[in-house]
């Protein structure tokens, strides 16, 4: 097989003696490869092309792709879909507007001002499209990337990019009308928006899915929703650079405000106006005069005409942010902390907890942190830490979680930075579970330039192995963040958006649940009750033809007793427990089995009297080794 047309890696791996350690968890399955994409037509090269846009110029030729080269042009890229018969929607090159095409290419081609003093192509597309999805799916993740849309005219598809266009389709006035106006200025509560946030993909974390910086529009939410933030997800999956998911998200939010829908009756002259052409419509009893509106949609009506829906428009809903509108992040932003180092193979990514602000958090006495109602800047309540002159420090401290030596911790949150605050320090403290004893600490600090700046501080702690624990005391750890005044005043900084994940053990097995060869669930509402020195279980019997790893995943609405625990078991075998706790959730760490017949589940026991637990749900999950 000589793979021809198809882009392939061959990788060889070799033993070497020595080597035992680094293959003792086998071959890497993993591998992966950063490329660029496939040649692309572009009629603004091709001398053969004219239209209104203008004659192009160069060797291109639709027909022939070996005359084609590499461009991350959107526009560009969204027409070879269409037109490529083998992983596209295979669509006669004839049918494309290409004269659309290059005004929609140079419109994301022009360099647009990005923090610091430097410049970027408006729009790019990058990013990966699957062949097992639908076309129409893969068109729409190919638009995004410029905040396009597709439509049809004159035969023919036309692909416009998400920009204010040189000049007018249409001009509509009373004239026009053959019956009565519809207007509605606003839509339902449950169509607004007034915030966007997303996720792009990031070159800087292996271009893994990260969230882009959000963006919010602050007199819309005051002026007409209440004061309330009102979120729409916005998902770019073919841009790989934050400012530029930034800039859509600007034009989206932008969009927000102009809402105004306009359905206007037409003769039959209507049909020359197609979804997506922008014109103007002058309508003296709404007091318009060549209002801006362009055509999202229209209903032809039997014998008489069409019923054009337009929605209010105008150029600034498509302006680029100024350089200084961007949210940026510094370098400084990222805490790593020493000595810390993450695997690169064997980690289980299950969340076991998040810690949405203003809910599992707790203030700590004396620490003059006040929960400011309204919402935060990246979503969940904000929280302020104020200072006074008698406090050393402000802090809030999360609530106890259980850990494992060797273990990953990571999150982050957005800290503003506002007056007479120095630095920023997050603080890792692990305690004996039996006496709450503290065991250590690990801090670092962060120190802050500009005020009134949000920095994204990203946190990654491996639990110390160091800590001697006795057989059956297990460790709990808690993340502080703290702000540290400069001394010239009372300080204040703005918090919002904390979350924190564990993530997994060094050396334990990648575990795929999406390979798993049986799942098995046990839900079961009300209170389960157990007394003194006894034990309650919830479990089923599982038997294994062959040897397998076993995953828990338990969540319940309450624990109560004194030294209650809810610990995951297979056969004889137990896992880490949770202690009292409103709700909880839990995932274990494989269990690694043999053949056998086994009973699986969650055992509730007490150190001292009785003990209850409620609302349980869990599924256990069995893996093929």
């Amino acid at each position: 097989h000589r793979g021809r047309g198809v882009s392939y890696v061959v990788v060889q791996m070799v033993r070497l003696q020595g080597d035992e350690d680094t293959w003792e968890a086998g071959a890497p399955q993993n591998i992966s490869a950063l490329i660029r994409g496939k040649l692309v037509y572009d009629p603004r090269l091709d001398s053969t092309f004219s239209g209104t846009w203008g004659t192009g110029s160069g060797a291109h030729r639709v027909a022939t792709p070996s005359t084609w080269a590499y461009s991350a042009n959107p526009a560009l890229c969204t027409a070879d879909y269409h037109i490529d018969a083998d992983l596209g929607a295979g669509i006669n090159s004839a049918r494309i507007d290409y004269n659309a095409i290059a005004f929609a290419a140079d419109a994301c081609d022009v360099n647009v001002a990005i923090p610091t003093a430097t410049t970027q192509d408006r729009f790019t597309c990058n990013g990966v499209l699957s062949c097992d999805t639908d076309y129409r799916e893969n068109i729409k993740k190919l638009l995004s990337g410029m905040a396009g849309q597709r439509r049809r005219y004159n035969g023919k598809i036309v692909i416009d990019a998400g920009v204010w266009p040189s000049a007018s389709s249409f001009a509509l006035n009373e004239t026009h009308l053959i019956g009565p106006l519809t207007y509605r200025q606003a839509p339902e509560r449950m169509e607004r928006y007034n915030a966007i946030r997303g996720t792009y993909f990031d070159p800087s974390r292996n271009y893994k899915e990260s969230p882009y910086l959000s963006v919010e529009d602050a007199t819309l939410q005051t002026d007409r929703d209440d004061g309330m933030t009102l979120w729409k997800d916005l998902d770019l999956p073919m841009t790989n650079n934050e400012y530029m998911a930034q800039r859509l998200a600007f034009r989206a939010v932008e969009q927000a405000s102009r809402t105004g829908i306009l359905i206007f009756p037409t003769g039959y002259n209507g049909l020359d106006i197609a979804p997506g052409d922008r014109g103007s419509v002058t309508i003296a009893e709404l007091g318009w005069s060549a209002k801006t509106v362009r055509c999202v949609g229209l209903r032809h009506v039997d014998m008489v005409g069409v019923e054009l829906v337009l929605k209010e428009d105008d150029s600034a809903a498509y302006a680029d942010p100024a350089e200084g509108d961007y949210g940026t992040r510094t370098a400084a932003g990222v805490i790593d902390f020493p000595g810390v180092p993450m695997p690169t193979v064997g980690v289980i990514v299950d969340p076991l907890f998040v810690m949405p602000i203003g809910q599992s958090w707790l203030v700590e006495a004396g620490s003059g942190v006040s929960v400011v109602s309204g919402g935060g800047e990246g979503g969940g309540n904000a929280l302020e830490l104020t200072n006074a002159a008698s406090v050393t420090q402000a802090a809030r401290n999360s609530r106890k979680f259980r850990t494992s030596p060797g273990e990953i911790i990571s999150g982050e949150t957005r800290v503003k930075k506002t007056a007479d605050v120095s630095s920023i320090a997050v603080r890792f403290t692990y305690f004996r579970s039996d006496t709450g004893a503290s065991l250590g600490t690990v801090d670092q600090t962060l120190v802050l330039a500009a005020a009134a700046t949000y920095y994204t501080i990203s946190f990654r702690q491996r639990t110390p192995t160091t800590y001697t624990l006795a057989a059956g005391i297990q460790m709990l750890g808690q993340i502080q963040v703290r702000m540290v005044p400069d001394g010239s005043g009372t300080a204040t900084a703005t918090f919002t958006s904390i979350s924190a994940t564990r993530s997994g053990t060094v050396g334990q097995p990648e575990i795929d649940r999406d390979s798993a060869t049986e799942v098995y669930t046990i839900e079961t509402f009300g209170s389960e009750l157990w007394s003194a020195g006894n034990n309650w279980e919830d479990s089923v019997s599982i038997t294994l033809d062959e040897d397998a790893y076993i995953l828990i995943t338990a969540r319940c609405n309450s624990i109560s007793g004194t030294g209650a625990l809810w610990t995951p078991f297979v056969g004889g075998t137990d896992g880490e427990g949770s202690e009292n706790d409103t709700p909880y959730l839990l995932v274990s760490w494989p269990f690694s089995v043999a053949a056998g017949t086994y009973d699986v589940g969650m055992r509730g026991t007490t150190s001292s009297g009785g003990g209850s637990v409620n609302d349980r749900f869990i599924e256990i999950v069995v893996v093929k080794r």
